[in-house]
Protein backbone atom coordinates (compact mmCIF):
# COMPACT_ATOMS: atom_id res chain seq x y z
CA UNK A 1 0.00 0.00 0.00
CA UNK A 2 1.15 3.52 -0.80
CA UNK A 3 0.76 6.44 1.58
CA UNK A 4 0.44 10.18 1.02
CA UNK A 5 2.21 12.54 3.42
CA UNK A 6 0.94 16.08 3.69
CA UNK A 7 3.96 18.13 4.85
CA UNK A 8 4.16 21.74 5.97
CA UNK A 9 5.94 23.86 3.38
CA UNK A 10 8.87 25.02 5.49
CA UNK A 11 12.24 23.61 6.57
CA UNK A 12 11.96 21.44 3.47
CA UNK A 13 15.39 19.81 3.74
CA UNK A 14 14.53 18.47 7.22
CA UNK A 15 11.35 16.67 6.10
CA UNK A 16 12.72 13.45 4.64
CA UNK A 17 15.39 12.94 7.33
CA UNK A 18 12.78 13.35 10.05
CA UNK A 19 10.41 10.76 8.56
CA UNK A 20 13.27 8.32 7.94
CA UNK A 21 14.60 8.76 11.50
CA UNK A 22 11.17 8.23 13.07
CA UNK A 23 10.50 5.18 10.90
CA UNK A 24 13.89 3.73 11.84
CA UNK A 25 13.16 4.39 15.52
CA UNK A 26 9.93 2.38 15.19
CA UNK A 27 11.72 -0.44 13.32
CA UNK A 28 10.51 0.35 9.80
CA UNK A 29 12.15 1.56 6.61
CA UNK A 30 10.67 3.96 4.07
CA UNK A 31 10.76 3.94 0.27
CA UNK A 32 10.16 7.35 -1.33
CA UNK A 33 8.08 7.06 -4.48
CA UNK A 34 7.54 10.78 -5.05
CA UNK A 35 9.02 13.82 -3.38
CA UNK A 36 9.81 17.46 -4.16
CA UNK A 37 10.97 20.27 -1.94
CA UNK A 38 8.58 22.50 -3.87
CA UNK A 39 5.46 20.54 -2.95
CA UNK A 40 3.93 19.61 0.43
CA UNK A 41 2.87 16.21 -0.92
CA UNK A 42 5.01 13.08 -0.93
CA UNK A 43 4.21 9.43 -1.65
CA UNK A 44 5.94 6.71 0.34
CA UNK A 45 5.79 2.97 0.82
CA UNK A 46 6.90 1.06 3.89
CA UNK A 47 9.22 -1.76 2.91
CA UNK A 48 7.62 -4.05 5.47
CA UNK A 49 4.82 -5.98 3.80
CA UNK A 50 2.38 -5.92 6.69
CA UNK A 51 2.01 -2.65 8.59
CA UNK A 52 -1.06 -1.52 10.51
CA UNK A 53 -2.62 1.91 10.82
CA UNK A 54 -1.59 1.94 14.48
CA UNK A 55 2.05 1.34 13.54
CA UNK A 56 1.96 4.20 11.04
CA UNK A 57 0.42 6.47 13.66
CA UNK A 58 3.33 5.64 15.96
CA UNK A 59 5.76 6.86 13.31
CA UNK A 60 3.88 10.03 12.37
CA UNK A 61 2.52 11.28 15.69
CA UNK A 62 5.96 12.63 16.67
CA UNK A 63 6.67 14.35 13.36
CA UNK A 64 6.94 18.13 13.53
CA UNK A 65 7.01 18.74 9.76
CA UNK A 66 4.22 16.34 8.79
CA UNK A 67 0.62 17.52 9.08
CA UNK A 68 -1.08 14.23 8.24
CA UNK A 69 -0.49 10.88 6.60
CA UNK A 70 -3.14 9.26 4.37
CA UNK A 71 -3.69 5.89 2.83
CA UNK A 72 -3.41 6.80 -0.86
CA UNK A 73 -6.56 5.83 -2.72
CA UNK A 74 -5.96 7.80 -5.90
CA UNK A 75 -3.36 9.94 -7.64
CA UNK A 76 -3.26 11.49 -11.11
CA UNK A 77 -1.26 14.20 -12.81
CA UNK A 78 -3.17 17.17 -14.18
CA UNK A 79 -6.68 18.34 -13.30
CA UNK A 80 -8.92 15.60 -14.75
CA UNK A 81 -11.21 14.32 -11.98
CA UNK A 82 -12.62 11.57 -14.19
CA UNK A 83 -9.14 10.04 -14.33
CA UNK A 84 -8.82 10.40 -10.55
CA UNK A 85 -12.11 8.56 -9.97
CA UNK A 86 -10.97 5.80 -12.34
CA UNK A 87 -7.71 5.47 -10.42
CA UNK A 88 -9.57 5.29 -7.11
CA UNK A 89 -11.80 2.51 -8.45
CA UNK A 90 -8.92 0.44 -9.79
CA UNK A 91 -6.88 0.81 -6.59
CA UNK A 92 -9.43 0.48 -3.79
CA UNK A 93 -12.77 -0.93 -4.95
CA UNK A 94 -12.10 -4.04 -2.86
CA UNK A 95 -11.81 -1.87 0.27
CA UNK A 96 -15.14 -0.06 -0.03
CA UNK A 97 -17.32 -2.72 1.69
CA UNK A 98 -15.43 -2.50 5.00
CA UNK A 99 -16.16 1.25 5.22
CA UNK A 100 -19.69 1.19 3.78
CA UNK A 101 -21.54 1.68 7.09
CA UNK A 102 -18.87 3.73 8.91
CA UNK A 103 -19.46 7.37 9.74
CA UNK A 104 -17.37 9.54 7.46
CA UNK A 105 -16.33 13.05 6.48
CA UNK A 106 -15.02 14.54 3.23
CA UNK A 107 -12.79 17.64 3.02
CA UNK A 108 -10.95 19.46 0.22
CA UNK A 109 -7.36 20.69 0.56
CA UNK A 110 -6.17 23.02 -2.21
CA UNK A 111 -2.51 23.98 -1.99
CA UNK A 112 -1.85 27.35 -3.71
CA UNK A 113 -5.48 27.28 -4.87
CA UNK A 114 -8.92 28.15 -3.54
CA UNK A 115 -12.41 26.77 -4.08
CA UNK A 116 -15.65 28.32 -2.92
CA UNK A 117 -17.87 26.38 -0.51
CA UNK A 118 -20.29 25.63 -3.36
CA UNK A 119 -17.47 24.30 -5.54
CA UNK A 120 -16.18 22.15 -2.68
CA UNK A 121 -19.66 20.73 -2.07
CA UNK A 122 -20.17 19.86 -5.76
CA UNK A 123 -16.72 18.26 -5.86
CA UNK A 124 -17.40 16.14 -2.76
CA UNK A 125 -20.76 14.97 -4.09
CA UNK A 126 -19.07 13.75 -7.27
CA UNK A 127 -17.43 11.02 -5.16
CA UNK A 128 -20.74 9.35 -4.33
CA UNK A 129 -19.80 6.49 -6.68
CA UNK A 130 -18.24 4.69 -3.66
CA UNK A 131 -21.77 4.36 -2.20
CA UNK A 132 -20.93 4.93 1.46
CA UNK A 133 -24.11 4.43 3.52
CA UNK A 134 -22.90 5.55 6.95
CA UNK A 135 -23.81 8.89 8.56
CA UNK A 136 -21.90 12.05 7.76
CA UNK A 137 -20.17 13.24 10.91
CA UNK A 138 -18.05 16.41 10.87
CA UNK A 139 -16.56 15.77 14.32
CA UNK A 140 -14.77 12.52 15.19
CA UNK A 141 -15.91 10.46 12.19
CA UNK A 142 -14.83 6.85 11.82
CA UNK A 143 -13.22 7.67 8.48
CA UNK A 144 -11.93 10.98 7.12
CA UNK A 145 -11.38 11.28 3.36
CA UNK A 146 -9.63 14.24 1.72
CA UNK A 147 -9.41 15.46 -1.88
CA UNK A 148 -6.10 17.22 -2.55
CA UNK A 149 -5.32 19.72 -5.29
CA UNK A 150 -1.71 20.78 -5.86
CA UNK A 151 -1.44 24.07 -7.78
CA UNK A 152 1.59 25.89 -9.00
CA UNK A 153 1.77 29.49 -7.86
CA UNK A 154 -0.83 31.66 -9.64
CA UNK A 155 -1.99 28.71 -11.78
CA UNK A 156 -5.70 28.32 -12.55
CA UNK A 157 -5.70 24.53 -12.80
CA UNK A 158 -4.19 22.04 -10.37
CA UNK A 159 -0.90 20.40 -11.18
CA UNK A 160 -1.78 17.16 -9.42
CA UNK A 161 -4.80 15.50 -7.76
CA UNK A 162 -4.77 13.09 -4.82
CA UNK A 163 -7.38 11.28 -2.76
CA UNK A 164 -6.71 9.59 0.54
CA UNK A 165 -8.05 8.18 3.80
CA UNK A 166 -6.66 9.83 6.93
CA UNK A 167 -4.54 7.55 9.13
CA UNK A 168 -2.82 9.88 11.56
CA UNK A 169 -1.67 13.41 12.33
CA UNK A 170 1.74 14.82 13.19
CA UNK A 171 2.89 16.43 16.41
CA UNK A 172 2.93 20.10 15.43
CA UNK A 173 0.91 21.11 18.47
CA UNK A 174 4.15 20.80 20.46
CA UNK A 175 5.55 23.85 18.64
CA UNK A 176 3.01 26.13 20.29
CA UNK A 177 3.48 24.41 23.63
CA UNK A 178 7.24 25.07 23.64
CA UNK A 179 7.07 28.48 21.98
CA UNK A 180 9.90 30.67 23.28
CA UNK A 181 7.43 33.50 23.95
CA UNK A 182 5.67 31.29 26.50
CA UNK A 183 8.80 29.85 28.11
CA UNK A 184 9.76 31.25 31.49
CA UNK A 185 13.54 31.30 30.93
CA UNK A 186 15.26 32.01 27.60
CA UNK A 187 18.34 33.84 26.31
CA UNK A 188 19.43 35.51 23.08
CA UNK A 189 20.76 32.25 21.65
CA UNK A 190 17.92 29.88 22.63
CA UNK A 191 17.05 27.55 19.75
CA UNK A 192 13.45 27.97 18.62
CA UNK A 193 10.91 25.32 19.54
CA UNK A 194 10.32 23.87 16.08
CA UNK A 195 13.97 23.23 15.26
CA UNK A 196 14.65 21.93 18.79
CA UNK A 197 11.90 19.34 18.42
CA UNK A 198 13.06 18.39 14.91
CA UNK A 199 16.61 17.92 16.18
CA UNK A 200 15.30 15.68 18.97
CA UNK A 201 13.43 13.59 16.39
CA UNK A 202 16.47 13.26 14.15
CA UNK A 203 18.57 12.03 17.09
CA UNK A 204 15.75 9.60 17.99
CA UNK A 205 15.30 10.80 21.57
CA UNK A 206 12.68 8.75 23.34
CA UNK A 207 11.73 6.74 26.44
CA UNK A 208 14.58 4.71 27.91
CA UNK A 209 17.25 6.87 26.25
CA UNK A 210 19.79 9.27 27.72
CA UNK A 211 20.43 12.55 25.88
CA UNK A 212 23.14 15.13 26.58
CA UNK A 213 23.74 18.71 25.40
CA UNK A 214 27.31 19.97 26.04
CA UNK A 215 26.30 23.56 25.15
CA UNK A 216 22.92 23.56 26.85
CA UNK A 217 22.55 27.28 27.62
CA UNK A 218 18.90 27.66 28.63
CA UNK A 219 18.12 24.04 27.75
CA UNK A 220 16.12 24.09 24.50
CA UNK A 221 17.46 20.72 23.29
CA UNK A 222 17.07 18.90 26.64
CA UNK A 223 13.52 20.24 26.92
CA UNK A 224 12.68 18.90 23.45
CA UNK A 225 14.18 15.49 24.21
CA UNK A 226 12.32 15.28 27.52
CA UNK A 227 9.08 16.06 25.64
CA UNK A 228 9.57 12.74 23.81
CA UNK A 229 10.37 10.87 27.03
CA UNK A 230 14.17 10.84 27.11
CA UNK A 231 16.18 11.32 30.30
CA UNK A 232 18.32 14.43 29.79
CA UNK A 233 21.15 16.46 31.23
CA UNK A 234 23.55 19.09 29.96
CA UNK A 235 26.52 21.31 30.65
CA UNK A 236 27.84 24.72 29.71
CA UNK A 237 31.07 26.60 30.16
CA UNK A 238 29.12 29.48 31.71
CA UNK A 239 27.20 28.15 34.68
CA UNK A 240 25.18 31.36 34.98
CA UNK A 241 23.09 30.37 31.96
CA UNK A 242 22.10 27.12 33.69
CA UNK A 243 21.46 28.59 37.14
CA UNK A 244 19.58 31.61 35.88
CA UNK A 245 18.38 34.08 38.47
CA UNK A 246 15.65 33.70 41.04
CA UNK A 247 12.73 31.68 39.73
CA UNK A 248 13.99 31.81 36.14
CA UNK A 249 16.30 28.86 35.49
CA UNK A 250 16.70 25.76 33.34
CA UNK A 251 15.23 23.57 36.06
CA UNK A 252 12.14 25.78 36.30
CA UNK A 253 11.67 25.39 32.54
CA UNK A 254 11.33 21.65 33.12
CA UNK A 255 8.85 22.26 35.93
CA UNK A 256 6.87 24.47 33.57
CA UNK A 257 6.47 21.58 31.12
CA UNK A 258 6.03 18.90 33.80
CA UNK A 259 9.16 17.00 32.76
CA UNK A 260 11.35 17.77 35.79
CA UNK A 261 11.45 14.04 36.61
CA UNK A 262 13.41 13.49 33.38
CA UNK A 263 16.00 16.21 34.05
CA UNK A 264 19.16 14.93 35.77
CA UNK A 265 20.65 18.42 36.04
CA UNK A 266 23.29 20.65 34.52
CA UNK A 267 26.93 21.25 35.35
CA UNK A 268 29.76 23.57 34.36
CA UNK A 269 32.15 21.90 31.94
CA UNK A 270 34.46 22.52 29.03
CA UNK A 271 33.80 19.99 26.28
CA UNK A 272 37.51 19.85 25.43
CA UNK A 273 38.16 18.70 29.02
CA UNK A 274 34.93 16.88 29.84
CA UNK A 275 34.49 15.15 33.20
CA UNK A 276 32.18 12.54 31.66
CA UNK A 277 33.81 9.16 32.08
CA UNK A 278 34.69 6.92 29.19
CA UNK A 279 36.86 3.86 28.62
CA UNK A 280 40.57 4.59 28.94
CA UNK A 281 41.32 1.68 26.63
CA UNK A 282 39.48 1.74 23.28
CA UNK A 283 37.68 -1.56 22.73
CA UNK A 284 39.66 -2.31 19.56
CA UNK A 285 42.86 -2.29 21.64
CA UNK A 286 41.61 -4.48 24.50
CA UNK A 287 42.78 -8.12 24.65
CA UNK A 288 40.11 -10.59 23.63
CA UNK A 289 40.43 -12.41 26.96
CA UNK A 290 39.86 -9.23 28.98
CA UNK A 291 36.34 -8.93 30.33
CA UNK A 292 34.67 -5.65 29.40
CA UNK A 293 33.66 -3.53 32.38
CA UNK A 294 30.03 -2.45 31.79
CA UNK A 295 30.72 0.78 33.68
CA UNK A 296 33.21 1.74 30.96
CA UNK A 297 30.75 1.34 28.12
CA UNK A 298 29.67 4.60 26.44
CA UNK A 299 26.38 5.53 28.14
CA UNK A 300 24.86 8.17 25.85
CA UNK A 301 22.12 7.47 23.32
CA UNK A 302 22.01 10.99 21.88
CA UNK A 303 24.16 14.11 21.87
CA UNK A 304 22.58 17.34 20.60
CA UNK A 305 24.44 20.61 20.40
CA UNK A 306 24.52 24.00 18.75
CA UNK A 307 28.02 25.29 19.60
CA UNK A 308 28.65 29.04 19.54
CA UNK A 309 29.56 30.30 16.07
CA UNK A 310 31.73 33.01 17.58
CA UNK A 311 29.58 35.93 16.38
CA UNK A 312 27.26 37.01 19.19
CA UNK A 313 28.48 34.49 21.76
CA UNK A 314 32.24 33.98 21.44
CA UNK A 315 33.62 30.46 21.18
CA UNK A 316 35.93 29.93 24.13
CA UNK A 317 37.42 27.16 26.25
CA UNK A 318 39.17 27.13 29.60
CA UNK A 319 42.63 28.68 29.56
CA UNK A 320 44.28 31.98 28.86
CA UNK A 321 46.65 33.58 26.37
CA UNK A 322 48.21 35.65 29.17
CA UNK A 323 51.24 34.11 30.82
CA UNK A 324 50.64 35.20 34.42
CA UNK A 325 47.18 33.59 34.46
CA UNK A 326 48.74 30.15 33.97
CA UNK A 327 49.99 30.26 37.55
CA UNK A 328 47.92 29.84 40.72
CA UNK A 329 46.57 33.18 41.92
CA UNK A 330 46.33 33.62 45.71
CA UNK A 331 44.07 36.01 47.57
CA UNK A 332 45.23 38.29 50.38
CA UNK A 333 44.62 35.58 52.99
CA UNK A 334 46.67 33.09 51.00
CA UNK A 335 43.67 31.07 49.72
CA UNK A 336 43.90 30.00 46.07
CA UNK A 337 41.43 32.04 44.02
CA UNK A 338 40.13 29.04 42.08
CA UNK A 339 38.78 27.46 45.28
CA UNK A 340 36.30 30.28 45.85
CA UNK A 341 32.60 29.51 45.32
CA UNK A 342 32.13 32.43 42.93
CA UNK A 343 35.36 31.83 40.99
CA UNK A 344 35.15 32.35 37.23
CA UNK A 345 38.04 30.64 35.46
CA UNK A 346 39.83 32.45 32.63
CA UNK A 347 38.88 31.55 29.08
CA UNK A 348 40.63 31.82 25.76
CA UNK A 349 39.36 31.96 22.16
CA UNK A 350 39.17 28.63 20.38
CA UNK A 351 39.04 27.49 16.78
CA UNK A 352 35.57 26.57 15.50
CA UNK A 353 37.05 23.88 13.26
CA UNK A 354 38.88 22.36 16.22
CA UNK A 355 35.72 22.51 18.31
CA UNK A 356 33.76 20.60 15.65
CA UNK A 357 36.49 17.96 15.60
CA UNK A 358 36.42 17.78 19.39
CA UNK A 359 32.65 17.26 19.36
CA UNK A 360 32.97 14.33 16.96
CA UNK A 361 35.75 12.76 19.02
CA UNK A 362 33.68 13.24 22.16
CA UNK A 363 30.66 11.59 20.52
CA UNK A 364 32.70 8.69 19.15
CA UNK A 365 33.97 7.88 22.64
CA UNK A 366 30.67 8.22 24.51
CA UNK A 367 27.81 7.22 22.20
CA UNK A 368 26.30 3.74 22.24
CA UNK A 369 27.70 1.62 19.42
CA UNK A 370 25.38 1.01 16.49
CA UNK A 371 22.52 3.24 17.65
CA UNK A 372 23.88 6.37 19.33
CA UNK A 373 23.29 9.59 17.38
CA UNK A 374 24.94 12.99 17.30
CA UNK A 375 23.00 16.07 16.16
CA UNK A 376 25.42 18.90 15.41
CA UNK A 377 24.61 22.36 14.07
CA UNK A 378 27.34 24.20 12.15
CA UNK A 379 27.43 27.47 10.17
CA UNK A 380 27.89 27.73 6.40
CA UNK A 381 28.77 30.96 4.61
CA UNK A 382 26.34 31.38 1.72
CA UNK A 383 23.85 28.92 0.27
CA UNK A 384 24.83 25.35 -0.44
CA UNK A 385 22.64 24.01 -3.21
CA UNK A 386 23.55 20.36 -3.27
CA UNK A 387 25.79 17.74 -1.75
CA UNK A 388 26.45 14.88 -4.11
CA UNK A 389 27.39 12.48 -1.32
CA UNK A 390 24.55 10.02 -1.00
CA UNK A 391 26.14 8.45 2.06
CA UNK A 392 25.96 11.81 3.77
CA UNK A 393 22.36 12.23 2.92
CA UNK A 394 23.13 14.20 -0.21
CA UNK A 395 21.12 14.34 -3.40
CA UNK A 396 23.08 13.71 -6.56
CA UNK A 397 22.27 14.82 -10.10
CA UNK A 398 20.15 11.76 -10.78
CA UNK A 399 18.07 12.31 -7.64
CA UNK A 400 17.70 16.02 -8.42
CA UNK A 401 16.25 15.11 -11.80
CA UNK A 402 13.80 12.74 -10.08
CA UNK A 403 12.70 15.45 -7.69
CA UNK A 404 11.74 17.67 -10.60
CA UNK A 405 9.35 15.05 -12.00
CA UNK A 406 6.85 12.71 -10.34
CA UNK A 407 8.04 9.17 -9.79
CA UNK A 408 4.89 7.21 -9.24
CA UNK A 409 1.77 8.83 -10.60
CA UNK A 410 2.51 12.00 -8.66
CA UNK A 411 4.90 14.83 -7.92
CA UNK A 412 5.64 14.32 -5.28
CA UNK A 413 11.59 30.59 10.84
CA UNK A 414 11.37 31.31 13.59
CA UNK A 415 15.14 31.50 13.34
CA UNK A 416 17.30 31.00 16.39
CA UNK A 417 17.85 34.37 17.99
CA UNK A 418 21.55 33.55 18.20
CA UNK A 419 22.30 35.16 14.81
CA UNK A 420 20.28 36.92 12.07
CA UNK A 421 18.51 34.89 9.32
CA UNK A 422 20.31 31.86 2.77
CA UNK A 423 19.59 30.76 -0.01
CA UNK A 424 18.79 27.61 -1.85
CA UNK A 425 17.87 23.98 -1.57
CA UNK A 426 20.57 21.90 0.11
CA UNK A 427 21.13 18.21 0.50
CA UNK A 428 18.52 16.13 2.24
CA UNK A 429 18.48 12.40 2.77
CA UNK A 430 19.44 9.38 0.76
CA UNK A 431 18.29 9.07 -2.82
CA UNK A 432 14.83 7.71 -3.43
CA UNK A 433 14.33 4.34 -5.05
CA UNK A 434 13.00 4.28 -8.62
CA UNK A 435 9.40 3.28 -9.21
CA UNK A 436 8.69 -0.40 -9.39
CA UNK A 437 7.51 -2.05 -12.63
CA UNK A 438 4.18 -2.60 -10.97
CA UNK A 439 3.81 1.10 -10.40
CA UNK A 440 5.15 2.82 -13.50
CA UNK A 441 5.68 6.58 -13.45
CA UNK A 442 2.85 8.76 -14.61
CA UNK A 443 4.56 12.04 -15.53
CA UNK A 444 2.57 15.21 -15.34
CA UNK A 445 2.15 17.62 -18.23
CA UNK A 446 5.38 19.59 -18.81
CA UNK A 447 3.65 22.94 -18.41
CA UNK A 448 2.73 22.02 -14.82
CA UNK A 449 6.15 20.92 -13.63
CA UNK A 450 7.35 22.41 -10.39
CA UNK A 451 10.21 24.88 -10.89
CA UNK A 452 13.62 23.18 -10.74
CA UNK A 453 15.90 23.74 -7.74
CA UNK A 454 18.00 26.87 -7.82
CA UNK A 455 21.28 26.37 -9.62
CA UNK A 456 24.10 25.43 -7.27
CA UNK A 457 26.78 27.92 -6.40
CA UNK A 458 30.40 26.93 -6.76
CA UNK A 459 31.51 25.38 -3.44
CA UNK A 460 34.55 27.62 -3.10
CA UNK A 461 32.19 30.61 -3.04
CA UNK A 462 30.33 29.43 0.02
CA UNK A 463 32.18 26.73 1.96
CA UNK A 464 34.27 28.14 4.80
CA UNK A 465 34.18 25.18 7.19
CA UNK A 466 34.16 21.65 5.73
CA UNK A 467 31.81 19.05 7.15
CA UNK A 468 33.80 17.26 9.87
CA UNK A 469 34.27 13.49 9.70
CA UNK A 470 35.32 10.73 12.07
CA UNK A 471 36.07 7.04 11.33
CA UNK A 472 33.64 5.87 14.03
CA UNK A 473 30.72 8.05 12.89
CA UNK A 474 28.57 7.76 9.77
CA UNK A 475 27.01 10.95 8.44
CA UNK A 476 23.37 9.91 8.01
CA UNK A 477 21.57 13.17 7.20
CA UNK A 478 22.42 16.73 6.22
CA UNK A 479 19.77 19.43 6.43
CA UNK A 480 20.07 23.18 6.06
CA UNK A 481 18.39 26.34 7.33
CA UNK A 482 18.91 29.38 5.09
CA UNK A 483 19.17 32.97 6.25
CA UNK A 484 19.95 36.16 4.35
CA UNK A 485 23.63 35.76 3.47
CA UNK A 486 24.55 32.61 5.32
CA UNK A 487 23.18 29.22 6.29
CA UNK A 488 23.58 26.63 8.96
CA UNK A 489 23.47 22.87 8.69
CA UNK A 490 22.18 20.19 10.98
CA UNK A 491 24.44 17.16 10.69
CA UNK A 492 23.20 13.81 12.02
CA UNK A 493 25.84 11.18 12.71
CA UNK A 494 25.31 7.55 13.76
CA UNK A 495 27.89 5.77 15.90
CA UNK A 496 29.14 2.72 14.02
CA UNK A 497 29.59 -0.63 15.76
CA UNK A 498 33.20 -0.98 16.82
CA UNK A 499 33.58 -4.11 14.66
CA UNK A 500 32.89 -1.99 11.55
CA UNK A 501 35.57 0.58 12.34
CA UNK A 502 39.05 -0.38 11.05
CA UNK A 503 41.47 -0.25 13.98
CA UNK A 504 44.27 1.09 11.78
CA UNK A 505 42.06 3.92 10.55
CA UNK A 506 41.21 4.92 14.12
CA UNK A 507 44.86 4.81 15.20
CA UNK A 508 45.97 6.92 12.25
CA UNK A 509 43.15 9.41 12.85
CA UNK A 510 44.10 9.82 16.50
CA UNK A 511 47.81 9.97 15.71
CA UNK A 512 47.24 12.87 13.34
CA UNK A 513 45.00 14.57 15.87
CA UNK A 514 47.57 14.15 18.64
CA UNK A 515 50.26 15.58 16.38
CA UNK A 516 48.14 18.66 15.64
CA UNK A 517 47.47 19.14 19.34
CA UNK A 518 51.18 18.83 20.14
CA UNK A 519 52.09 21.48 17.58
CA UNK A 520 49.38 23.80 18.90
CA UNK A 521 50.54 23.33 22.49
CA UNK A 522 54.09 24.15 21.49
CA UNK A 523 52.91 27.25 19.66
CA UNK A 524 50.95 28.39 22.71
CA UNK A 525 54.01 27.89 24.91
CA UNK A 526 56.10 29.97 22.53
CA UNK A 527 53.42 32.67 22.50
CA UNK A 528 53.32 32.75 26.30
CA UNK A 529 57.08 33.00 26.45
CA UNK A 530 57.09 35.89 23.99
CA UNK A 531 54.29 37.61 25.91
CA UNK A 532 56.04 37.08 29.25
CA UNK A 533 59.27 38.41 27.80
CA UNK A 534 57.51 41.48 26.41
CA UNK A 535 55.77 42.27 29.70
CA UNK A 536 59.04 41.84 31.63
CA UNK A 537 60.82 44.24 29.26
CA UNK A 538 58.01 46.79 29.72
CA UNK A 539 58.36 46.57 33.51
CA UNK A 540 62.15 46.88 33.41
CA UNK A 541 62.17 49.84 31.03
CA UNK A 542 59.34 51.54 32.91
CA UNK A 543 61.18 51.21 36.22
CA UNK A 544 64.43 52.65 34.83
CA UNK A 545 62.76 55.66 33.25
CA UNK A 546 62.37 57.52 36.58
CA UNK A 547 58.64 57.88 36.09
CA UNK A 548 58.92 58.10 32.31
CA UNK A 549 58.08 61.82 32.17
CA UNK A 550 58.07 63.09 28.64
CA UNK A 551 61.48 62.23 27.32
CA UNK A 552 62.64 59.51 25.04
CA UNK A 553 62.43 56.91 27.82
CA UNK A 554 58.78 57.75 28.43
CA UNK A 555 57.98 57.47 24.72
CA UNK A 556 59.71 54.11 24.51
CA UNK A 557 57.80 52.87 27.55
CA UNK A 558 54.55 53.92 25.97
CA UNK A 559 55.44 52.05 22.76
CA UNK A 560 56.26 48.93 24.75
CA UNK A 561 53.00 49.11 26.66
CA UNK A 562 51.18 49.51 23.37
CA UNK A 563 52.93 46.39 22.08
CA UNK A 564 51.96 44.48 25.20
CA UNK A 565 48.33 45.54 24.88
CA UNK A 566 48.34 44.58 21.21
CA UNK A 567 49.65 41.15 22.12
CA UNK A 568 46.92 40.70 24.72
CA UNK A 569 44.29 41.62 22.12
CA UNK A 570 45.81 39.19 19.66
CA UNK A 571 47.30 41.71 17.24
CA UNK A 572 50.11 39.35 16.44
CA UNK A 573 50.68 36.17 14.50
CA UNK A 574 49.81 32.92 16.17
CA UNK A 575 46.10 32.59 15.66
CA UNK A 576 44.95 34.04 19.01
CA UNK A 577 42.27 36.48 17.85
CA UNK A 578 38.67 35.38 17.37
CA UNK A 579 38.83 36.23 13.64
CA UNK A 580 42.01 34.21 13.13
CA UNK A 581 40.52 31.24 14.95
CA UNK A 582 37.12 31.42 13.27
CA UNK A 583 36.95 32.01 9.52
CA UNK A 584 33.14 32.08 9.64
CA UNK A 585 33.14 34.91 12.20
CA UNK A 586 35.53 36.92 10.05
CA UNK A 587 33.40 36.48 6.91
CA UNK A 588 30.22 37.21 8.88
CA UNK A 589 31.42 40.65 9.90
CA UNK A 590 32.66 41.24 6.35
CA UNK A 591 29.10 40.65 5.15
CA UNK A 592 30.31 37.55 3.20
CA UNK A 593 31.58 39.87 0.49
CA UNK A 594 34.71 39.23 -1.50
CA UNK A 595 37.75 40.91 0.06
Amino acid sequence: MEYLIRFVQQHETFRRPEIESLADLAGYSVEWLSYSDHSPFAIIRFKQQEITDAAIQTVIQRSILCDQIYELWGSVGGSNYDLLRQDITSRTQHLWPQYRTSSFRFTVDSYHGKLSLAEQRDLIESFDFMSFEGPVRMKNPDQHFTIFEDYELDAKLPYHLYFGRLIGEGGRKAINLYNLKKRSYIATTSMDAELSLITANLTQAGPGKLAYDPFMGTGSFPLACAHFGAVVFGSDLDGRSIRGKGSRSVRNNFHQYHTAHLYLGGFIADLTNSPLRTSTIPSHRQPHHQKQDPLLNPPLDAILCDPPYGVREGLKVLGSTRAHLHEVVHLADGTPAHLQANYLPPKRPYSLVRMLEDILEFAAERLCEGSGRLGLWMPVAGAVAGDSSEGAGGVGEEEQSRQQLPLSASSGKEASPSIPATATTPATSAAADPPSPANPPNPSPPEHQHPPPTEAVEPEDQEIIPIPTHPSLRLAHTSQQDFNKWSRRLLIYVRLPEAEVPAEEIREFRRQRAERERREREERVREREREWSGERDVQQRGGGGGGGGGGEGGQERGDREGDGEGMRKGKKKGGQTADELNAFRKRYFQGFREV
